[in-house]
């Protein structure tokens, strides 16, 4: 097992990439915390993967609340005695212009797609150093290439790019790696739900199957594809794992292909 015994945190690991990512990351032996706002549904996880020999804890958790942060990385401590990987996948969408999204709106797209990720490096860190470790970030493809009116969004999203990248250049010495996914468009409650607010994401039947086999999978490469969460899981593991121990401040555009047909479609 590529990661056997190691802690993993997943921030948003309830639903959607998150979930994918528990699943696949306890497949390969890791530990694993879930923290979500949705406990419930992080704690039923966490009983599946202890019910097949697996380790993992649930854990209340809203990542735009510094104590929730605070409170999940002092009990994954206490309960495993360290940490050596963090998955931040926690999102909401905001959809606007810079003219008429209103500061309380642009302030929660900041607070929950990127200040999250500072809290939980920043409180997660000197644990990391301890061990060494990677933290994956997941961003968006419109950090890279807007769609129109998610001025907040892609802001965001941008900018934990270069928090990326900063981490990557500060603790590389530590044994830290840090990196970040860029995915396209994604079958997940978020991108169901695109509203001003995040109410509604976690609706029971809009949730993700995790267990479906592979071959069941839309798998054709296209532009108009849309990805599986499973699809970013995969690479959330490789990140995380010593397969990818030459990687450190990258991005990874998942995205079907996605930004190559907005550039050609533009030159048409």
């Amino acid at each position: 097992m590529k990661l056997k015994d190691r802690v993993i945190i997943v921030f948003g690991g309830a639903n959607g990439i998150g979930q994918a990512s528990v699943l696949l990351l306890a497949e390969e032996g890791a530990k694993i915390v879930i923290a979500d706002r949705d406990v419930e549904m992080a704690e039923k996880i966490a009983g599946i993967l202890k019910d097949q020999g697996k380790s993992a804890i649930g854990l209340a958790c809203d990542a735009s609340v510094e104590d929730d942060i605070k409170a999940v990385i002092a009990t994954t401590v206490d309960s495993y005695g360290g940490i050596h990987g963090l998955v931040n996948c926690v999102g909401v969408d905001i959809v606007g212009t810079v003219e008429d999204t209103e500061s309380d709106l642009w302030d929660r797209s900041m607070e929950v797609n990127l200040k999250s990720v500072y809290y939980s490096c920043h409180y997660a860190m000197p644990h990391l150093k301890k061990n060494g470790g990677s933290i994956v970030n997941i961003s968006s493809v419109q950090a890279l290439v807007p769609v129109k009116g998610y001025a907040a969004y892609a802001t965001a999203k941008g900018g934990m790019i270069s928090l990326t990248r900063s981490m990557a250049n500060d603790f590389y010495e530590f044994g830290i790696r840090a990196n970040v996914i860029c995915p396209g468009e994604v079958e997940t409650n978020l991108g169901a739900n695109s509203k001003r607010f995040e109410e509604g994401i976690s609706d029971a039947e809009k949730r993700i199957d995790p267990y479906r086999p592979l071959e069941s999978f839309d798998t054709e490469l296209r532009p108009s594809r849309i990805l599986m969460p499973e699809d970013i899981g995969r690479v959330v593991v490789f990140l995380i794992s010593d397969d990818s121990n030459a990687m450190n401040g990258h991005e990874l555009v998942l995205d079907a292909g996605y930004i190559l047909n907005t550039y050609n479609n533009n030159k048409e």
